[in-house]
């Protein structure tokens, strides 16, 4: 069965299973954070902050998949959809969410002749919660349908760092794969709110790492601040455990950590590669939020990480166990936020090849609702050094190699109520493997529309 195939009847089924069960006796507390004015108030019942948890947790972004408030325009999806998808979850305990995105950039720079990337990514996520729902010990199954795809003749943006020779990607979210189920786990709490497990095929960046831009689809587009795949070894989409805990009572505290399969194949489900290969990546996360109101938050985070070296890498790619940490915050003075971060790492190439960094630093400071219009104004600068000789991909290196500096400038514009825009630009100086320019500007433009 094609892994298409297989999508489209998994989510059939994921749905059908649930509108076939009974709502529970007891119904969680309703939330009160309205946005705009529906029948029922925007987010789901039991919509929490989620503060210390990724933007692209399927979670979060579920709870996030309804109009947002301080739009530029007022035209909106038809209320009724909204409802609908709260009466769903009301009565059957399942949330739906559904997103179109679309990058484009252009490099003024390029070693292929080719110096326009492109990306068009559609998404639906689905979360059942089968057992106990608001209760203690309520167990969740979560999964994604995701369709990525360049556009035209153009590079799909993840291999965009070919053509500009960067030491990091430009983007690295918008990967060329076919219809296909990413994410499929099994999400089960204890303590309510205290401590959760999940397991199955997961994406590992959405648990681990956290940063409140962390969102390639609407804010930053470049690797360092997005899924950091230069500096971390980052595991792809596969099988995995990982789980959340806050040790403490009502403390901001928690301690998060994953286990992933790094021989994972994109577009397939190779979990027996776990036995075969026995290779992994491994991630502990210890960090901690001073919250002062919903979206008023200070954070800091540890994170420790290590990576096998892969079995099924191609040679052409750089493959070597190693780990390192990451130390990163931030701190928010009302609407403006600061923020920076730490990275050494050991492992050269790492489960996707491009684990090229062995020191790096980011920095940066973020307007929050400029002109009070939904989103932010963020402006970011990198500094990494490349491990000692190493490649990309065969592409020649730099003599002798010299450390990459980088600026990315972005506004993340509410244009409706269920529609981002985010014009930017990113500033590549010294790129490690082009040796024909020392800089290399990237004007962006994408687009994320959310029902």
């Amino acid at each position: 069965m094609s892994a298409k195939v297989f999508s489209c009847l998994l989510l059939s089924l994921f749905v059908g299973i649930a509108l076939a069960e009974e709502s529970p006796d007891t119904a969680p507390a309703k939330n009160s954070t309205a946005g705009v004015e529906l029948d029922v108030s925007p987010g789901y019942e039991d919509a929490k902050s989620y503060v210390g948890e990724n933007p692209t947790n399927i979670d979060v972004d579920l709870n996030t998949s309804f109009p947002q408030p301080n739009a530029v325009f007022d035209t909106r999806i038809p209320k009724e959809w909204f409802n609908w998808k709260q009466q769903l979850y009301k009565d059957h305990g399942v949330k739906l969410g559904f997103s179109y995105q679309s990058l484009y950039q252009k490099a003024s720079d390029s070693l292929t002749g080719n110096d326009t990337a492109w990306g068009s990514w559609m998404l639906l996520e689905a979360k059942w919660d089968a057992i106990n729902r608001g209760r203690d010990f309520e167990g969740s199954l979560v999964a994604t349908l995701d369709w990525r795809t360049s556009i035209g003749n153009n590079f799909d943006p993840a291999a965009f760092q070919f053509a500009t020779g960067s030491l990091w990607p430009s983007d690295f979210a918008y990967i060329d794969w076919g219809l296909w189920v990413p994410a499929l786990y099994w999400e089960q709490w204890f303590k309510k709110d205290v401590f959760v497990f999940r397991l199955g095929q997961q994406v590992a960046p959405q648990f681990i790492d956290f940063f409140r831009f962390k969102d390639p689809r609407t804010s930053f587009s470049s690797g360092p601040f997005t899924t950091a795949p230069t500096s971390v070894p980052t595991p792809p989409p596969g099988l995995g455990l990982s789980f959340r805990w806050l040790p403490i009572d009502k403390s901001e505290s928690y301690i998060v950590g994953t286990i992933n399969d790094v021989n994972a194949e994109v577009e397939s489900y190779e979990w027996d590669n776990v036995f075969e290969f026995g290779q992994f990546f491994y991630g502990l996360e210890f960090g901690y939020n001073w919250r002062r109101s919903r979206a008023d938050f200070d954070h800091v985070h540890l994170l420790l990480f290590y990576a096998d070296e892969k079995d099924t890498q191609p040679p052409v790619f750089p493959n070597e166990a190693g780990g390192g940490f990451k130390l990163a915050g931030s701190k928010q003075w009302d609407r403006l936020v600061g923020f920076g971060s730490y990275t050494y790492n050991t492992a050269e190439g790492g489960p996707f090849g491009v684990a090229l960094a062995n020191n790096s630093v980011n920095a940066g400071i973020a307007v929050l609702r400029p002109l009070n219009i939904g989103g932010e104004i963020g402006v970011g600068a990198t500094w990494a050094e490349p491990i000692d000789g190493v490649t990309l991909a065969g592409i020649p290196q730099r003599q002798p190699m010299k450390d990459q500096y980088g600026v990315e400038l972005y506004w993340k514009i509410l244009l409706t109520p269920d529609l981002w825009i985010t014009p930017g630009v990113q500033f590549v100086v010294n790129p490690t493997f082009n040796p024909s320019t020392d800089s290399v500007v990237i004007p962006q433009f994408k687009l994320r529309l959310f029902l």
